[in-house]
Parts: C-alpha cells; structure tokens; sequence
C-alpha cells in the first residue's frame, strides 16, 4: 500500500464524488453526483517505449494534471486537480505539472495541487460553493 499512497486516495476521492450529490444549477443535470462530471486522466505509470510513444502519437502527454471536474460554475471553465500523497516532504510537483495548472488557470479554469484525499474534497466543495 505504501508504494501507491497517491493511488489510494484518489480512489478514496472517487468513492466520495460517487455519493456527493450536484446542488441544482441551469447546467446541472438533475440528480447528477461529482462523479457525472469528474474524470482521470491516465498519465501516470510505467509503459514500454513503444506503448508510450504511441499513447504521445495519441495526444497524451506529460504534466496534464490526474483529474478533471469538467462543470463550469461561478465564472470558471471546469477544474482541474493534480493529486498528490498527504505528505508533502514526500510529494513532488514537476515544472510540467505547474505549468499544466498555470496554464489551465490562464484559461479561465480553477486548477489545485492536493495533498491527499481530504485536500481534494474539500477543493471540490469549494469550487460548487462558490
């Protein structure tokens, strides 16, 4: 388990956004829950030369943040989440990472480093409360 702490409570985070029920809105779906709009991005993990150039071939690429809450609201074009293990002695952000958010963030998007489950629900909260 140690070695995918960050795995763990990103999975913790899609059990929550299963349950959490969408406030109504006009571009809400009726009865919608966080999970409707929320998405992985696989970046992540070990492949071979060959599978990972042809995953680049296909538009995938390096520093795009692990998650993707693709709702609109309050001015802001979805949000962006780049997870990350609660402890942030042994979590790192690399230059591509930050510069994914600094550009999402350019594009009118919200877009968060989180440090383990917790942070990550409660960035969600924040941006449908606002």
């Amino acid at each position: 388990m140690a070695k995918h702490i960050e795995d763990d409570h990103q999975k913790s985070l899609v059990q929550w956004a299963k349950l959490r029920r969408l406030p109504d809105g006009e571009n809400i779906e009726s009865g919608a829950k966080v999970i409707d709009y929320l998405y992985a991005i696989p970046n992540g993990g070990t492949r071979n030369k060959r599978e990972a150039g042809r995953l680049k071939m296909q538009g995938v690429k390096a520093g795009v943040s692990d998650l993707h809450f693709a709702l609109p609201i309050n001015g802001k074009s979805g949000l962006w989440i780049e997870m990350k293990q609660p402890d942030r002695k042994k979590a790192s952000v690399t230059a591509l990472q930050k510069a994914w958010i600094a550009r999402m963030k350019l594009a009118g998007y919200d877009a968060h480093v989180c440090y383990g489950y917790q942070e990550a629900k409660q960035v969600i909260e924040n941006y449908i409360a606002a």
